[in-house]
């Protein structure tokens, strides 16, 4: 059983998931998010295409992450050219994209530093729609309409601001921290089903911290995106085809237990 100080890394969004198992159903809140979590020059193009009548026909972010870095340009040579965006292919010798499952491994392995002590000695068992941990029952968080979400959820006051990470943080605890703000955040305007995975959420924040600019900056304005858009804009539910595997699963804290299986980040809460 693994439980978290992985890597939160959405590294610049891998935000990738970071939001966006994006199950929004109308594309335009979908073109606009997704210039948000770009973390390649073929993501940011692939963002502009999606925007345009010549983006017809192209994959959903987090599908064409899937794809390696050559078919990634085949996807897009023509409509980017027909757009004006020169597009390089990739070199022979880079090795194509992993797949996020890969990715996350190595980042999972930092989260099991410190399991949570109520949580780490007890057999877990997963349904699609609930683990039972001993006596505990933890619920699958999903995508809710706003008739179901707190009248004020929408509005200036409900806000995504971490703090600042200064040098006497322990940068683990730090980010696993924020992951969970986040997804408590994502949770209150009724999208904790189109969340990231906390390897993508981790790989952004060391993005940043290699570009220079501001991890903080980033998630606060993507979360003003989200709300301005979800006032418009229905969601909708997608259901896994069957339960997480444990060994996919992370604890978050004696609250929040949030897997990666089937393309999605799975987030259960402990029922009250």
């Amino acid at each position: 059983m693994r439980s978290v100080l992985e890597v939160f890394v959405v590294g610049r969004f891998w935000l990738g998931a970071l939001i966006l198992g994006l199950l929004f159903s109308k594309q335009g809140f979908a073109a606009k998010a997704c210039a948000a979590q770009a973390n390649t020059k073929y993501e940011s193009a692939f963002c502009r295409v999606i925007q345009s009548s010549h983006g017809r026909g192209l994959p959903s972010l987090i599908d064409f992450r899937r794809n390696s870095q050559k078919m990634q340009y085949l996807l897009l040579r023509k409509p980017a050219a027909k757009l004006g965006i020169s597009l390089a292919p990739p070199a022979e010798s880079a090795p194509a994209k992993p797949a996020a499952k890969a990715v996350d491994r190595p980042l999972q392995l930092q989260l099991r530093q410190r399991p949570d002590a109520s949580l780490a000695s007890i057999t877990c068992s997963t349904e699609i729609d609930h683990i039972r941990c001993g006596k505990r029952i933890f619920r699958r968080l999903q995508n809710r309409s706003n008739k179901h979400v707190r009248p004020a959820a929408l509005g200036a006051s409900n806000r995504l601001l971490f703090s600042p990470i200064d040098s006497d943080n322990n940068e683990a605890a730090y980010l696993l921290a924020s992951y969970v703000q986040y997804l408590n955040r994502m949770d209150s305007i009724g999208l904790a089903g189109s969340t990231s995975s906390y390897s993508a959420f981790a790989h952004t924040y060391y993005e940043h911290q290699r570009n220079g600019s501001d991890f903080v900056e980033r998630f606060r304005d993507m979360f003003e995106l989200l709300k301005q858009d979800k006032k418009n804009i229905g969601v909708s539910r997608r259901r896994p085809v069957q339960p997480p595997a444990w060994h996919d699963c992370e604890v978050l804290n004696n609250e929040l237990i949030a897997c990666y299986s089937q393309g999605m980040n799975l987030v259960y809460q402990a029922s009250r």
